[in-house]
């Protein structure tokens, strides 16, 4: 395996990535922290810096396979087959999870989530956007949110 930040190899940088756990049991279990806001940013922050020179890594080494590409479905399944990439593909996962799901936490309590409907409604939704992303973004746009908005269906009495 080729290293690719600073002599590490993915295999030495992987505990990195899953610090993204961090933030998602803040948002779960302290939404209403005042310092969940500002610490729910740190693994982004981290994550970004590591793709960035992650990604820097390869396109300097040029240490892709030729016929990998972005253009193809089988150029893109080519090039995860290198570990540089899957790795930096995880991270690019675990960095855009997070800002989505501190972008529906936060829309949530600026639509005046309770600590009950936190706790019944937004938990699930927030695991299922840990899980799937793209799901819990759908579930908590279309479900969800009009519940705490009152827009298209009756709206939920806060407190």
């Amino acid at each position: 395996m080729t290293s690719l930040i600073f002599g590490f190899t993915p295999e030495d940088l992987w505990p990195l990535a899953n610090i993204c756990l961090f933030p998602w049991v803040l948002m779960m279990c302290a939404p209403r922290w005042r310092y969940t806001p500002m610490l729910t940013l740190v693994t982004p922050v981290l994550h970004s810096i590591i793709y960035t020179f992650g990604m820097a890594s390869v396109l300097f080494q040029n240490n892709t396979p030729a016929e990998g590409n972005f253009m193809t479905f089988q150029g893109v399944a080519t090039l995860f087959r290198e570990p540089n990439i899957v790795y930096l593909g995880w991270i690019h996962y675990c960095f855009s999870d997070v800002l989505v799901g501190r972008w529906i936490l936060g829309d949530a309590l600026a639509n005046g989530s309770s600590f009950q409907f936190h706790v019944l409604v937004m938990i699930p939704v927030l695991f299922l956007a840990l899980m799937m992303s793209p799901a819990g973004w759908l579930v908590y746009m279309f479900i969800v949110r009009p519940l705490l908005t009152g827009k298209g269906t009756t709206k939920i009495k806060k407190g």
